[in-house]
Parts: structure tokens; sequence; C-alpha cells
């Protein structure tokens, strides 16, 4: 609609300019990129088309158009599109870089990117997106990290007060944590049943257990190869049947047996998690800055208060970790140039905290977290604390072969199977470790 706007005036108003000068076009042409939009929420929305305006502002010949596709459904619509030959995106969220880059249907940046663009984004999240695709030895960028994601531990200051805890000091060791999670887990209205819990762990669906029990395997000293995962290569031998394994599984599933996570456990997944902290169910819940404004706004409502920790210290030191959000170009797209302008500008600090201080994430770019809005809010202090100090989650290079389907689909069932007793933590690391061996072959 604003584009005809614009054509309207020139084309009336300015007649009188045009016939001065003949050969002066009476509209620029204007190109629309097509963006698939994976975050829906509306705070998500919100932000994106605060940055969308900001970005046409600045380029008035370029308009960007959000199409919603669901994280769902976003995967199966890109590759239909993909192997259709036509109806991809110009732009977009990449659910897996290695897929997109193994597949084809995402283009190499390493043409556009230099050394200013990369000095504006943290070092980590370029080694996410930069490695060669199957078969190949030279690594290219494949796209934009454009937000750093982490999870760590909310917990509920007032259910500390009322327990006698101090709700400025969260613990800080794994000790810490099992003994204030017992002390958390009580009968609130006195009929006998406990109706609060200290902990909800992740157990259930895809995704958040396996980032759970790695997180704390490595707490314990329990590691999936012992180089640092962000700089680990395919040489590095897998070292997950360890006795720091063994003990953070113990860890975990101790937490179960003494009561202190729900009985609903073994089959919470990450929703379930969220929806049980903010319902005042449980005191303690491993999430992401992605549940910040839900939290603050059920939180708000019952006169609640809330705050964040890392993951406690265990004898294997601190397990903090992080991953990347990315954008792609799109293989179907001709509009490159337009894309690498709009990708530089969302992923300034300019753009990016048009989107990003709406809907909560973390931007990937250094100077918008030097904002005050992010340096000076202490539950973002511990957010940036945690990703100051984060690895990957697991190796790239394990990540590029698969392995996410291993993890949700083998090993988060065996531990499972740990949690309910079925098996022992012993023979349930040892399958996992073996079965990833011999998915590695």
């Amino acid at each position: 609609m604003e584009v005809k706007r614009r054509q309207f005036l020139l084309g009336t108003s300015g007649l009188a300019l045009a016939a001065a000068l003949p050969g002066m076009a009476l509209a620029q042409d204007v190109d629309t990129l097509v963006q698939w939009q994976t975050n829906l929420r509306p705070a998500d929305i919100k932000g994106i088309n605060a940055l969308i305006a900001g970005f046409e502002a600045e380029q008035p010949n370029i308009k960007v158009q959000i199409e919603a596709t669901p994280w769902d459904t976003h995967e199966q619509k890109i590759l239909a599109a993909f192997n259709a030959g036509t109806g991809l995106p110009d732009v977009g969220r990449l659910a897996d870089a290695g897929a997109a880059a193994n597949i084809g249907y995402v283009k190499p940046l390493d043409q556009y990117v230099d050394d200013a663009w990369k000095n504006e984004i943290f070092d980590v999240a370029w080694k996410d997106v930069t490695f060669p695709k199957e078969g190949e030895t030279e690594p290219h960028i494949w796209a934009i990290p454009k937000m750093l994601a982490t999870e760590l531990w909310f917990y509920n200051k007032t259910m500390f007060k009322n327990a006698g805890l101090d709700p400025e000091k969260p613990p800080q060791t794994v000790e810490e944590f099992a003994e204030v999670a017992k002390r958390l887990t009580k009968d609130t209205d006195g009929d006998g049943r406990v109706d609060q819990w200290g902990v909800d762990l992740t157990v259930g669906a895809e995704g958040g257990p396996v980032r759970q029990y790695i997180t704390t395997a490595k707490a314990f000293g329990g590691r999936l190869v012992v180089n640092k995962y962000s700089e680990s290569t395919a040489a590095d031998a897998v070292t997950w049947d360890s006795p720091g394994t063994v003990a953070g599984f113990k860890w975990l599933v101790q937490l179960f047996k003494d009561g202190s996570s729900p009985p609903s456990t073994i089959s919470d997944t990450v929703r379930d998690v969220a929806n049980n902290f903010r319902a005042g169910k449980v005191a303690m819940a491993m999430m992401g800055p992605w549940e910040m404004q839900a939290t603050k706004e059920a939180f708000d409502k019952e006169g609640w208060d809330y705050g964040l920790f890392r993951f406690p210290e265990g004898p294997g030191g601190r397990a903090d970790f992080m991953y990347v959000g990315a954008l792609g170009m799109f293989s179907q797209t001709k509009k490159d140039e337009d894309v690498i302008k709009y990708l530089k500008y969302y992923t300034s600090a300019k753009g990016i905290v048009l989107y990003m201080k709406v809907n909560g994430m973390i931007p990937a770019n250094k100077e918008a977290l030097a904002d005050p809005y992010y340096s000076a809010d202490p539950k973002y202090k511990v957010l940036l604390d945690t990703i100051n100090n984060a690895d990957l989650v697991t190796p790239k290079w394990m990540s590029l072969l698969g392995t996410s389907s291993l993890f949700d689909g083998t090993w988060t069932p065996l531990y499972q199977k740990m949690m309910a007793g079925s098996i022992s933590v012993e023979d349930g690391v040892a399958q996992m470790d073996k079965s990833l061996k011999d998915f590695l072959k």
C-alpha cells in the first residue's frame, strides 16, 4: 500500500518536476524480499516489524514481506519448495545450518562477509555457521548469526523467601542445588500431599533433555570429547562412557528419586517445564531467555519475583553452553545484493536491538549487548556471564553428521529409562556411548 501511495503522489504533484526533467523516473523500482518468520509470538511479530521499518527507512527501494512459517512445519516447507524448484523465500531462519548446506538450499556467503562484519559478531557464533559441507574440505560461511541462545536456571525468588532461603543467593554448586531443591519441595496447603517441587527436570520430547543432561554430565567431568566443543574435530575420540558422565546422570536421577522433581518428570517437555514454573508448581526450571517475557507477565500477575542463575558448578567445573540462531540466503533467490543489505542491517547493533529489545532474545552483535538494556539488567547480566563463558552444546562436526536425531531418538529414551529405574545409569551411559560410536562409523 505504501508503494502505491508513493507512486500516486509522484504521478500527481510531481508532474511539474517530471516535465522539467523528462529523463527522471517518476518512481524508482521497489524490490520485495520474502522472509520466512519462524518466531510468531506477539512480541516476535512486533519486534521484526520494528526492525523491518528501520531497514525500509534506510533502503526505500527494498521492501520485506514476512510470511509465517511455524517451527513445526518450517523444515518440511523448505524441503518441499527446494525439491519443487520454486517457492523458497529470499531469506529466513535456518533450523540446521549443516543440513541447509549439505542439502543445498542456502548459498555460501563468504564473498560478502568482510572483517568488519565478522568483528561485529561473536567469534563462537561464526564458528557455528562456518564449516565445510559434506564431502568437501574447504569451509564456507553458510549463514549470518543473529542471536545467541543459552539455557540456565530460572528461580522463583518468592518461593525462596517463603522457604527461609536468601532470594538473592541461588545455589552455586551441585550440592547446594540438591539441598535447596529438597527445601523447596513441600505441602503448601496442609492436605498431606506435595504440591510444590524444588525443580522440574526436562526429560520428555526432543532437544531440551539433551541439552540438560549433556550439560549436567559436563559439570561432573563427563564429556562427549575431551577437547573444547567449539574447537573439536572429527579426529577426537568419543569419551562419553566415563565416571563423570555416570555421576552427572546419577545426580539428575537422584533429584527425581528424592521427590524434588514432580511425578510427571519422566514425560515433562520444555513446554511443560515452563508452564509448571509460571504456574508456581516448581521453584527452579532450566529455560532460555525466550521465556522471560511470559514469565514476567505471569509473575507480575501473582505478585511474585524471579531471578536467573548459571548452571551450578560441579566437580568438572561450570558447564555453560550456547547455540546460535542464524539467517540464510536461500538458493532460489535472485536478489543476492538486496538480501545482503538486509542481513547487514538485521545483524547490526542498530537493527538487531529493534527486534530483540522487544522479544527478549540475546543479539549476537557485540555492540548491541553493550547497550545498558542488557548490560545494566541483573537478569541479562547472568545471561551474558553464561554466554561469555560458554562452549557449544555439542561439537559442530557431530551436529553436521546428524547426531541430533540419535540424541533425541535413542539417548533421550535411555535417559527416561534411567529415571524410571528400568535400567541402571551405568548401563544407560554405556548404551549411549556405544550407539554414538556406531553412528559415527
